[in-house]
């Protein structure tokens, strides 16, 4: 087999299996959350949250996340995030907003939604 085949198998076996695209960063921060957003629509992915300090990450691009104060969690599924597993993340919000807890969020920049980065995770403890 030549190394051209080998090359193209491995290309299409990382796309077929949805990785993320190579350009796409991720980035996790300590912080608090002093507001939620939750909207009848797609706009901000349905559901969002506020962050003390914003995003900052020196490995997001900054470019994508306009909005770097709030960060989605895509409970309206735009980016074809399960809209269940985004609304127990944003359930997670709401429950550190109201207690004053802290939370550890992991953000990335890929697929933006009107200009907030996406977390894809939140872990919150309580005061």
């Amino acid at each position: 087999m030549s190394i051209r085949k080998a090359i193209i198998g491995a290309v299409a076996l990382v796309l077929s299996a949805g990785a993320t695209p190579l350009w796409a960063a991720s980035a996790t921060m300590a912080t608090t959350i002093t507001q939620t957003l939750a909207t009848s629509n797609e706009r901000w992915g349905g559901c969002a949250a506020r962050l003390v300090g914003g995003v900052a990450s020196e490995s997001l691009n900054m470019d994508m996340c306009r909005n770097a104060n709030w960060v989605t969690f895509d409970c309206a599924g735009v980016m074809n995030t399960s809209k269940a597993s985004a609304q127990r993340m944003f359930d997670s919000a709401q429950m550190a907003a109201v207690t004053g807890g802290t939370v550890r969020i992991a953000v990335t920049d890929e697929g933006p939604i009107n200009g907030m980065c996406r977390s894809t995770a939140i872990y919150v403890s309580p005061r």
